[in-house]
């Protein structure tokens, strides 16, 4: 083979190899920010008023929960406590990017409260008698 023909090749396997990293790297890009929630699935009941909510976070510059600010760990872990009320609640989970592209994630979860402990009342009011010597006279 010739010099020239040496050096064609080379060129174009370096930017082949430039070009096909290129690719790899803007699917991130492309991609934009991803939650899964490992923690409580949808259609969920509870027992308690106290929900955990756990799952990762992808290519995420802003994370919230029902519209408050939450943070992820180095590897986009996150791992919030939600108070529920009696009844179906609906907990929204939105990721954005830095690109301002938003994902939202809605669950729907049941809260079984316990019924009401009713403890009759009691009156505490005594009734007074009152007891009188017969008078002397």
């Amino acid at each position: 083979m010739s010099r020239k023909l040496l050096k064609y090749i080379l060129v174009g396997t370096v930017f082949l190899l430039i070009a096909g990293y290129a690719v790899f790297q803007s699917q991130n890009i492309l991609q934009g920010a991803e939650i899964s929630v490992s923690e409580p699935r949808d259609e969920s009941v509870a027992t308690t008023s106290i929900l955990a909510i756990r799952g990762t976070a992808l290519r995420a510059a802003h994370i919230s929960l029902n519209d408050n600010p939450i943070f992820t760990d180095p590897a986009g872990n996150f791992s919030e406590k939600t108070a529920l009320a009696p009844g179906t609640n609906i907990i929204k989970l939105q990721v954005e990017d830095r690109y301002k592209r938003q994902k939202t994630v809605l669950l729907h979860v049941y809260y079984d409260a316990p019924a009401p402990i009713i403890i009759p009342a009691f009156s505490t009011t005594t009734a007074t008698t009152s007891t009188s010597a017969p008078s002397t006279n």
